[in-house]
């Protein structure tokens, strides 16, 4: 073997060990980076109004919720929701305007609204919008490191093989 292979191949593997392990695309059965709108509702309010609406999240993602008075006649009084899975509240009662909560599961939630119309016109008009983010996450290669190894492994062993082929002829 040459003097010459033995550093190359040495270094060539020192660089191998230092590279991050390669990893594929993310893969997501709802297209890369997509939302899924679960709803996007106005909702009319005549004095006062309970709304229960389940959302079925099929994985682990994100969930964020928007909520926004349209200020038909008069501002709404009251705009509260709150979020609830099949055995205990995800998040309390809110005031406000929007809500964003991380699942590390598939499971099915209820949202609860409460609304309230102005004193005015006891009418009232509110949109809510709920969308649903995946979690996508690459996926590694691992043997691909091994892989490379390998075969720079069969090229030092068939070199070596080589130069012991040609020292056994010189010999005999």
């Amino acid at each position: 073997m040459k003097k010459r292979t033995v550093p190359v191949l040495l270094g060539a593997l020192a660089l191998l060990g230092v590279l991050p392990l390669a990893q594929a695309d993310p893969i997501n059965p709802n297209d890369s980076g997509s939302v899924d709108v679960l709803i996007n509702d106005p909702v009319l309010v005549e004095g006062n109004s309970a709304r229960s609406i389940m959302l079925a999240l099929p994985s682990a993602g994100e969930l964020s919720i928007d909520f926004a008075d349209l200020d038909f006649t008069a501002p709404l009084q009251t705009l509260e929701f709150g979020l609830s899975d099949t055995s205990s509240s995800v998040s309390g009662m809110i005031n406000g305007d929007s809500m964003t909560i991380d699942f590390t599961k598939s499971t099915t939630c209820y949202l609860d609204i409460f609304a309230q119309a102005g004193r005015r016109t006891g009418y009232g008009l509110y949109s809510v919008y709920a969308f649903f983010q995946p979690q996508v996450t690459p996926v590694p290669l691992p043997a691909s490191g091994f892989s490379m190894a390998g075969g720079l492994a069969v090229l030092l062993w068939a070199m070596r093989r080589r130069a012991q082929a040609t020292v056994m002829r010189a010999v005999a």
